[in-house]
């Protein structure tokens, strides 16, 4: 057995993949000090600028086992390349695509100059172009999944899928059978590229799923008690392999960001404001309605959650963020102008707060909160698990979807609002939205949800703590880099 192992962890771009995977990091260091870690940081910020510097999440973890290193930012010639590739996920792609040349020289830099040895990476999804290095150096490389185990089963499924899946065949309303999935799955809630053979998009995730077959194991934020038939079913396909790949799945979370610390805003202001919003409220009564770090919403789509709202009778607080073609990264001040109705916030004064940003942890982890409209980002997912606190869905692209499913039709964890079968320009009526919204907050479907949400809170919290599922899995992991 080896006395230390030293390892490079190279995270995807976006707070949606950096945080849960220094959460890890964090946790794999304080688990055991003979693991030392080291952190390649890509300068998001042309894409992503809401955020934290690589400064501010050193200033919270850097110790003797843990370092954050900040990479080069790109030229502004490839920045602008970048930007002009259209919003959301393909510049994300391209990113890291400019990054890979960037992420070899500092790793043969760190090689010849600074670690005493070098044990293997840990690779986000996005950063899969790194096994190349890793191969060229000899040392293996895990993968650290940051969606659940049920996107993951289906990423290992694809090249089965592939070969009966037809190019843009098929209607939103046909469905697939998958092993991670207990139920067949809507063709909708998938990402739709996946149904086009020739997409760069779909060849990508076909490349990913075979390069998945290659590391020498899988660690997915998520517990064996939440997603129990997805990790069963991926162990199916372990116990079923031919050609010795799959051997190692671990589940290590939930790794969140439990105190927010990783997400706080430099606007104290609009922090006070809303925890004193929140204060003022009775236990269980307010709805938090919040789309993630890249989500925001058209100015129809406002209006008419906002008159659904208000038709509600309920409490809300709504992080409502301008679009992403905006100038503004909307650290505080909120959309007013984008689709909120005339006189608004006047009618719903002392009921309800419309901002810009909310601190999500904090407000899911406060008492007044009693239900979630989320876009079923996996992090937003367990953060609500954590906290116990029912999901209403509103999946906007990506995975988030297939999410909404699980969430909805696999866990029974979240009540759907917005259907996944819908399209992209498609506006939910503000009767969907209040109908939803008393579904979620009054009578016995209400009751039902709260007490799967305090089953899960507790399953959760015991899956970490020590002797738990994923302390033990976690365990394991270490117990596997030492004598590999």
């Amino acid at each position: 057995m080896k006395s230390k192992a030293e390892l490079i962890v190279v995270p995807g771009p976006g707070i949606g993949h950096l945080v849960p995977t220094i959460e890890f990091a964090r946790a794999l260091t304080q688990r055991d000090h003979r693991v030392s870690l080291t952190v390649l940081v890509m300068d998001d910020s042309p894409i992503a600028p809401a955020t934290p510097t690589p400064h501010h999440f050193a200033s919270l973890i850097s110790t003797d086992h843990l370092r954050l290193v900040q990479l080069p930012s790109l030229s502004p010639q490839t920045i602008s390349q970048i930007l002009a590739n259209g919003p959301g996920i393909p510049r994300i792609g391209l990113l890291v695509h400019h990054y890979m040349p960037i992420i070899k020289d500092s790793v043969s830099r760190l090689v010849s100059t600074e670690l005493t040895q070098l044990d293997g990476f840990i690779l986000d999804t996005y950063t899969s172009g790194v096994l190349e290095i890793a191969d060229e150096l000899g040392v293996p490389s895990y993968v650290y999944c940051t969606y659940g185990a049920a996107v993951l089963g289906l990423m290992l499924h694809l090249p089965d899928l592939d070969s009966v899946v037809e190019t843009e065949s098929g209607s939103n309303s046909a469905e697939l059978t998958t092993p991670s999935y207990r139920n067949s799955v809507p063709r909708s809630a998938f990402p739709q590229f996946m149904f086009h053979k020739d997409d760069e998009g779909y060849k990508r995730l076909l490349d990913l799923s075979k390069k998945l077959r290659n590391v020498k194991g899988i660690l997915v934020n998520s517990f064996a008690e939440f997603e129990s038939y997805a990790f069963d079913s991926i162990d199916r396909m372990v116990c079923e392999s031919q050609d010795q790949v799959l051997r190692k799945v671990y589940p290590v979370g939930p790794m969140i960001d439990r105190s927010g610390e990783m997400h706080q805003s430099a606007n104290g202001a609009h922090l006070d404001q809303i925890m004193e919003f929140l204060d003022k409220q009775p236990r269980k009564s307010v709805i938090f309605l919040c789309f993630g770090s890249l989500g925001s919403l058209k100015p129809g789509q406002v209006t008419e959650i906002a008159n659904g709202l208000e038709r509600s009778g309920h409490r809300f607080l709504w992080a409502l963020r301008r679009p992403s073609n905006s100038n503004s990264n909307n650290e505080g001040g909120a959309d007013l102008e984008g689709g909120i109705p005339d006189g608004f916030t006047e009618r719903t004064a002392g009921r309800g707060l419309v901002c810009g940003w909310a601190p999500q942890v904090r407000v899911l982890g406060h008492v007044a909160t009693g239900c979630f409209v989320s876009h079923c980002g996996w992090n937003s997912s367990l953060e609500s698990v954590w906290f116990g606190v029912p999901m209403l869905t509103w999946p906007l692209y990506a995975e988030q979807p297939l999410n909404a499913f699980e969430l909805v039709r696999e866990l029974g964890v979240a009540i759907e609002m917005r259907r996944w079968e819908e399209e992209e320009e498609e506006v939910t009526s503000a009767e969907a939205v209040e109908r939803s919204v008393k579904c979620a907050m009054e009578g016995h479907v209400a009751v039902k949800m709260r007490e799967r949400g305090d089953e899960m809170r507790e399953l959760s919290r015991k899956a970490v703590g020590v002797g738990g599922s994923s302390y033990v899995s976690m365990g394991r992991f270490i117990d596997d880099l030492l004598l590999s």
